[in-house]
């Protein structure tokens, strides 16, 4: 899947994702920022109170803001005539720039009551396009009475972890990308991840097959854990919201390659 490029607004080339790769995760219909805002909310119950798919946007920009973060790409999409939402935003720090991979929001909300309100933080590997998302930092709120009331408090504590975590995830890459593995080691690995979990029998042999001849140059250039990392992500491609669970505990594995110190403990923000 081709990446789209632009430009910013220091004239610089960054890179941009793909919209369509909202459809094939979530299979709903793409919106526009304009139409998403067009949606009818329903009427809130004394116990429920539907939060407008556009208000959930809005929250998440103003904390970004804050936080000297900015949105460079987004995606939205509606299913089940509206009442599902899910976007996906592309992330920057004002002052710096990412040459192969970029932070990613991920937000799901209902309108109908199948699932609680969602923002997740996610890595977008560039050149290929893969989204991983550790589940390291995660907003869950059921539409209770008072969601309106606590939604900034929420989203602006998920973004200020964002912040505060984007140089350990540089660390994290930094050293996939220089601990070598060879095919022996990187064997045992898929071995590993499929028995711990971390990857389903059907997805092994693409994986597999993307780190011996990966299907991007990039990654041809030396064998080592980023690159068995993104064969992973490849395979794992089709559902993004079992990313999550599969992607942290794919980071854990891959983690004790590298010999980095065991994680935080995933934080999940949630009220009732």
């Amino acid at each position: 899947m081709l990446n789209r490029r632009m430009k910013d607004e220091n004239n610089e080339r960054i890179e941009i994702m793909n919209e369509s790769k909202l459809m094939l995760h979530c299979g709903g219909q793409l919106a526009t920022r304009e139409q998403i805002a067009e949606v009818v909310t329903p009427s809130p119950t004394r116990s429920w109170q539907p939060v407008p798919h556009i208000r959930l946007i809005d929250e998440v920009e103003a904390s970004l803001e804050t936080f000297q973060m900015r949105v460079v790409a987004s995606a939205f999409a509606l299913a089940k005539e509206g009442t599902r939402f899910f976007g996906l935003m592309q992330v920057a720090l004002a002052d710096r720039e990412e040459k192969d991979y970029g932070y990613v929001v991920s937000l799901r909300n209902a309108h109908d009551k199948a699932w609680q309100i969602m923002m997740g933080v996610g890595l977008n590997a560039f050149v290929c396009d893969n989204l991983s998302f550790s589940a390291e930092i995660q907003v869950l709120r059921k539409h209770t009475n008072r969601v309106l009331l606590d939604l900034p408090n929420l989203v602006g504590r998920a973004t200020g972890q964002l912040a505060e975590r984007w140089n350990d995830q540089g660390t994290r890459i930094e050293a996939y990308k220089t601990h070598e593995l060879t095919d022996s080691q990187a064997n045992d690995l898929i071995v590993r991840a499929y028995e711990g979990g971390v990857a389903p029998i059907t997805i092994l042999p693409e994986v597999i097959t993307e780190w011996r001849t990966p299907s991007h140059p990039e990654f041809a250039e030396s064998k080592n854990v980023w690159r068995l990392f993104n064969a992973f992500t490849q395979g794992l491609k089709g559902n993004l919201w079992a990313l999550p669970k599969r992607t942290q505990a794919l980071h854990a594995l891959m983690d004790g390659q590298v010999g980095l110190l065991a994680r935080q403990t995933a934080m999940t923000i949630s009220a009732n």
